[in-house]
């Protein structure tokens, strides 16, 4: 993470939840997915199918 941190201004919350959604090997679904785009084996989630679900999350 600290190679991002430099080249990408990844901040220590966002590290926090890439390194967790590694670990536990499980996508990530954000709304704010510029973020973490660049972080190679990052599976992302897009939002735009789930947002009917939203206020039952």
């Amino acid at each position: 993470m600290q190679t991002y941190a430099f080249s990408h201004g990844l901040q220590i919350p966002d590290a926090l939840i890439t390194v967790t959604t590694l670990a536990l090997n499980i996508p990530l679904l954000s709304k704010n997915q510029c973020d973490y785009r660049f972080i190679v084996g990052l599976p992302l989630l897009p939002l735009l199918p789930l947002l009917p679900l939203l206020p039952y999350l």
